[in-house]
C-alpha cells in the first residue's frame, strides 16, 4: 500500500496518526465526491456497536495529505 502523510494528525479510537498506509484512494468515477477525487476511508475494525459509534463520531472531515512511495 501507499503511505500517506497527514498535514495534521488525526485521532482514531484514542490513538493519534501522522501517517497511514492505504490500500485504496479515491473513487475512479469521481461520483461520490466530485470536488475531492482523492480520499481515504479509516477502518475501525469489524462491525460492532463501539466501532460503528466511533466511525459515526469521527464523521467525514476534510484532511489534507500527500503521499510518497517508499523505495524497495
Amino acid at each position: 500500500g501507499t503511505v500517506i502523510r497527514l498535514e495534521k494528525p488525526i485521532k482514531v479510537q484514542g490513538q493519534e496518526f501522522k501517517t497511514l498506509k492505504v490500500m485504496d484512494t479515491g473513487d475512479v468515477n469521481y461520483g461520490l465526491w466530485p470536488d475531492s477525487p482523492y480520499w481515504f476511508d479509516v477502518y475501525y475494525g469489524t462491525g460492532n456497536f463501539y466501532n460503528r459509534q466511533d466511525a459515526r463520531d469521527y464523521g467525514v472531515p476534510r484532511v489534507n495529505y500527500f503521499w510518497y512511495e517508499e523505495w524497495r
